[in-house]
């Protein structure tokens, strides 16, 4: 697959219970699932499908994934596979992404 048939993609993450932006109200289960979709993430990464992601440190925070995939259904598959996503602990939005300007040397 040669990048360019590649397309950029994005989710948006935000947790599904705004109680969760309290550390307080993390279970042992949802610790579980958070770590289970870091480790999703960091595979992503591995396979050179994952080009970066991170989260908002305000109050209401978000997160975001940005990624390639070939087809607009891989990208879903991509999104949904996230066990955070499977699990229900994050909603997850889909958008086509332009990517602009990239430092590579960051």
């Amino acid at each position: 697959m040669n990048d360019k048939e590649l397309k950029h993609y994005i989710y948006v993450l935000k947790l599904l219970d705004p109680k969760l932006n309290e550390d307080s109200n993390w279970t042992d289960e949802l610790n579980k699932i958070a770590g289970d979709h870091f480790t999703y993430l960091k595979n992503l990464m591995s396979d050179d499908v994952l080009i970066m992601t991170g989260r908002s440190v305000e109050e209401k925070s978000f997160g975001i994934v940005l990624y390639k995939a070939i087809t607009r259904e891989d990208a879903l598959e991509i999104m949904n596979g996230d066990p955070a996503v499977k699990k229900k602990l994050m909603t997850a939005e889909l958008h086509e992404f332009s990517l602009a300007l990239l430092n590579t040397n960051l």
